[in-house]
């Protein structure tokens, strides 16, 4: 009898444990459940929080993005070439002969090249100083050449001087697009055994 009441009270203590356990094992289950529920909540929240932070996409805004972003410079495409016309004495100069010619790239050397190129100029004369400027409301360029040019401007005849100034100022002013252009030789005034040229020139047309 009292083995039978021993059993009975294991068994009875067995089934009770294992009652408190599945309801301990409900509850964690439960409890786990509603932690992930939070979690979710708390992302959730996070997320619209960070979205409500950020400022519409607006057109002000794009133009501002727009302007932060450096812009990507062209490049000239390989070949491309400057078209100037070149003015030069015809064989009595007397007037003028001219020329399209393409170059590399514009600058100074490069036009002066051109004009050697084309008898105007003996081949030892080079450029000292070269700028555009406005004076006076107007495009001019100020143009220093070498102390070769002196040499050889002075020992032309009247009519040689005429048409190699006037190669130089009507050349370099197409060239550049400029009303003006003041020629001096090594930062001195340009003298020949004619004339001084004190000033500004602008384009020669024969009379």
């Amino acid at each position: 009898m009292r083995q039978k009441l021993g059993v009975l009270l294991v068994v009875t203590a067995l089934i009770v444990g294992m009652a408190a356990c599945g309801q301990e094992s409900k509850e964690v289950k439960e409890k786990t459940s509603e932690n992930q529920e939070e979690t979710t909540a708390q992302k959730e929240e996070t997320t619209k929080q960070k979205e409500d932070e950020q400022p519409p996409a607006t057109e002000e805004n794009a133009a501002q993005t727009e302007e932060q972003e450096p812009a990507t410079e062209q490049e000239p495409s390989a070949g491309e070439t400057t078209k100037i016309t070149v003015y030069y004495s015809n064989q009595d100069a007397t007037d003028f002969e001219k020329a399209d010619v393409d170059i590399a790239e514009l600058s100074p050397e490069a036009v002066l090249s051109e004009l050697i190129g084309k008898g105007a100029l003996p081949a030892d004369v080079s450029v000292n100083k070269f700028e555009e400027t406005v004076v006076d409301g107007k495009k001019s360029i100020e143009l220093d050449l070498s102390g070769k040019y002196a040499t050889y401007i002075t020992g032309q005849g009247t009519a040689g001087e005429w048409i190699s100034i006037g190669s130089i100022c009507n050349t370099f002013l197409k060239a550049y697009g400029c009303e003006r252009i003041h020629i001096t030789v090594d930062g001195g005034m340009l003298k020949t055994g004619h004339a001084e040229y004190p000033g500004y020139l602008s384009e020669f047309v024969p009379s």
